[in-house]
């Protein structure tokens, strides 16, 4: 239900920390996400603040830290916080990170964590916490806060729902998560909520609203889809009701496994695909749907409901699980599944990427690995291009079913046309192993007016690293990016005229090791009209003068063997060619400085073996006035 919004208490801005955490990543915090709203980075690029103490507020405390956005908030101590007032986010742009916490975690006792869009609160990810005994709502999304995860959490005893999705929040993601009891677990309400999606969750002891979806209370008919509600497990609400779907809403209501007396799914006044949904009490709760078809949806790796109820217990909530989630999960048995062999699935059944020559590569796109059966399912992927060489790349290219890889395509060096390329996926004890996902990539020339320069480091003396104890070389066959390091890249013969307009500059860096390691850095320049040799003297690279433009990047995982680029770097660009010195034909310089990193990749150099394939390169796409 809406509530009043509780008085804020005033304190003193929490002093940023601009270093990387430590972040101890375990499998629930770097699964990929998946449904509505999850294409949002949070507060990845931003500041990284770090929680150091338990204090209710004040410097140092989590409440400080959410006073801001474009942030990641990050976890120096562990254990409760105990609450007088509701947490609000108080901006855009921010990860919460409970997964940092040393042991025993994070919990927030005795008030929530409130995520509202007015006030100003959109594009969140929020993991790894627990919440308990909050009076009104355990974690609230509301008035019109979109584009926010809620993955492996936990909340428990709420006096009114446990989680509220209302007053037109959209683009909503809550997975691998746990909601328990007493009362109500889950309210969708209020001014048309869409587009939100429930997978893998625990819905438990609970009484009533497991979920409730509802478009308003006098039932105005949803617009588009309400709720993609997959592979959720919902346990003992006693003599309540599991899930109600009334008042207007369109929902998907696929593969989730339910276990209580009364009635599991109930559709009134709306419109429900209800499919695949299984009782442990042998009842047939999908007779209650009303479309033939599912509405729109992002896709989900999606499992049969036993396979995904088994794989819920196994993994939802803040790993370690506490004496509560303990006592939730004991209680909670499922039968062995049967069934035929599995079949592999892999979807969409093809991609198509877009680029332009110049500009930077496309965003990554996912594939879903899944199983229709209870067994593991291992598989492997291979990728191939009909020309263009290596473009094409997967990570990983392994795994076990569920899992979601990530699809990459490097346009680096390609000229304008047609590419194709193919993903072949590979499960040994699926009947329908192996399947073959079509790729493509359309490359279109520069708009009229633009022009296009690709540039290579081209001696063994203008690529080269300065480390902690400001020693100088340019002769090492690896450069490590991140901690402790600062890179240099001098490009010779640059021939952009002296008052271009820089579209796009982005540098190609070729990947070789530890490229899931976690870094912070900053790409900047050298601030020269003519950039000159690089010195193997000490400080020959601090000591240099620096472009005031520089842009800051937490990036995700690089590919090995492969060129991954920077994000656009076209105000540093733009700043050296304007200098009063600049002239076609001069060198210029880019650095990548470390900027809180806590571990280091590797990348190729001049002098990498073969040489110098593995050079970075640099394309500048620019316009002359």
């Amino acid at each position: 239900m809406r509530r009043t919004q509780a008085r804020l208490k005033k304190h003193s801005l929490l002093t940023c920390v601009a270093m990387l955490a430590s972040l101890l990543l375990s499998t629930k915090a770097a699964q990929a996400y998946q449904g509505f709203g999850t294409t949002t980075t949070g507060g990845g690029g931003g500041t990284v603040v770090h929680v150091a103490n338990l204090n209710d507020s004040g410097p140092g405390s989590f409440r400080e830290a959410v006073k801001q956005g474009n942030r990641t908030v990050v976890f120096d101590v562990g254990g409760e916080i105990v609450l007088t007032d509701y947490i609000y986010v108080l901006g855009a742009n921010i990860t919460i990170d409970g997964f940092t916490a040393p042991s025993p975690g994070i919990t927030l006792r005795n008030r929530g964590l409130i995520i509202r869009g007015n006030k100003g609160a959109h594009d969140v990810i929020v993991k790894g916490l627990r919440v308990r005994g909050s009076p009104i709502d355990g974690i609230q999304i509301a008035y019109g806060a979109y584009n926010v995860v809620i993955d492996h959490v936990s909340v428990e005893g709420s006096g009114d729902e446990n989680m509220e999705i209302t007053g037109g929040s959209h683009d909503v993601t809550v997975s691998w998560s746990i909601l328990g009891g007493p009362g109500k677990n889950m309210l969708i309400k209020y001014d048309q909520p869409s587009r939100i999606t429930l997978h893998h969750n625990v819905f438990t002891r609970g009484l009533t609203r497991n979920p409730q979806v509802r478009i308003d209370d006098v039932g105005t008919p949803a617009t588009g889809t309400t709720i993609d509600m997959r592979n959720n497990l919902i346990w003992n609400w006693g003599i309540g009701y599991g899930t109600l779907v009334w008042y207007g809403p369109r929902a998907n209501i696929v593969n989730n496994y339910y276990s209580s007396s009364g009635d599991a799914i109930t559709v009134s006044d709306a419109r429900a695909y209800v499919q695949g949904n299984e009782s442990a009490d042998k009842i047939d709760i999908n007779r209650e749907g009303n479309e033939p078809n599912p509405f729109p949806a992002p896709v989900i790796v999606t499992q049969t409901a036993c396979t995904a109820a088994h794989s819920i217990l196994a993994d939802a909530g803040v790993r370690p699980l506490d004496s509560v989630d303990q006592q939730f999960l004991s209680a909670i048995t499922i039968a062995p599944c049967s069934g035929a062999p599995p079949a592999l699935s892999v979807s969409p059944g093809s991609l198509s990427f877009g680029a332009t020559v110049g500009e930077p590569a496309p965003l990554t796109q996912t594939l879903a690995v899944a199983t229709d059966g209870a067994e593991t399912l291992d598989w492997s992927a291979t990728m191939k291009t009909v020309s263009g060489g290596t473009w094409l790349a997967i990570s990983p290219a392994s795994g076990t079913a569920p899992s979601v890889p990530t699809v990459t395509v490097n346009p680096f060096g390609l000229a304008e046309g047609l590419y194709q390329g193919t993903v072949t996926v590979e499960a040994g004890t699926a009947t329908n192993s192996p399947q073959s996902i079509p790729v493509t990539l359309v490359i279109d020339s520069p708009p009229t007016g633009l022009e296009t320069l690709q540039i290579r480091i081209s001696s063994d003396s203008d690529d080269g690293s300065e480390n902690g104890n400001k020693t100088v070389t340019t002769s090492a066959g690896l450069l490590y990016p991140g901690k402790s390091y600062l890179l240099a890249f001098r490009f010779i013969g640059v021939t952009i005229p002296s008052g271009a307009i820089i579209e796009s500059a982005v540098l190609h860096l070729f990947g070789l090791g530890n490229l899931n390691k976690t870094i912070n850095i900053r790409y900047l320049g050298e601030a020269a009209g003519n950039s000159a040799p690089l010195d193997q003297i000490p400080e020959d690279l601090s000591r240099r003068r620096k472009t005031g433009a520089v842009v800051d990047d937490i990036p995700g995982p690089w590919t090995a063997g492969d060129f991954n680029p920077s994000p656009n770097l076209r105000s540093v660009i733009q700043e050296i060619v304007n200098h009063p010195d600049w002239v076609p034909g001069n060198s210029l310089t880019l650095f990548i400085a470390d900027n809180g990193s806590t571990a280091n990749r590797s990348i190729g150099s001049f002098e990498s073996k073969i040489s110098p394939a593995k050079v970075a390169g640099l394309t500048i796409t620019y316009q002359v006035p």
